[in-house]
C-alpha cells in the first residue's frame, strides 16, 4: 500500500511542481519553491489531522458504547475485543484518509492534464 501511495504521491507532486514553476522568471524560483513546500507541508498536516479527528471520534463512540453495555462480551474476552475494535478503528481511519488523498490526487491529475 505504501508503494502505491509513494508512486501516486511522487507522480502528483512532480506534476504540481512542474506546473508551479511554469511561466515564472529566474528571480521568482526561490519564492515559488518556498511556496510550494509550504503548501505541501500544510497539506500533509491537514491530512494527518483529518485521520486523527476521524479516529478520535470513533474511539470516543466505541468507549461510550462499551460503558453503556451495547456489547455483550465475556469479561475474559473484553481485553482482546477492545484491542481488536481499536485496531479496526485505526485501520478504518487510515483507509478513509487514503481515500481522501486518492480523490484529491485524481482531481489534481485531471486538472493538470487538462491544461
Amino acid at each position: 500500500m505504501y508503494l502505491v501511495r509513494g508512486i501516486g504521491t511522487d507522480g502528483i507532486l512532480s506534476l504540481l511542481m512542474a506546473d508551479s514553476f511554469t511561466g515564472i522568471g529566474k528571480e521568482q524560483i526561490a519564492s515559488a519553491t518556498v511556496g510550494f513546500r509550504l503548501i505541501q507541508n500544510i497539506g500533509s498536516v491537514f491530512g494527518s489531522a483529518i485521520i486523527t479527528a476521524f479516529s478520535t471520534d470513533h474511539v470516543r463512540i466505541f468507549k461510550h458504547e462499551l460503558k453503556t453495555g451495547k456489547y455483550q462480551i465475556n469479561p475474559d474476552q473484553m481485553k482482546y475485543f477492545s484491542h481488536q475494535q481499536l485496531s479496526n478503528i485505526r485501520l478504518e481511519a487510515f483507509q478513509n484518509g487514503f481515500l481522501v488523498v486518492a480523490i484529491a490526487s485524481l482531481q489534481v491529475t485531471v486538472f493538470s492534464l487538462s491544461r
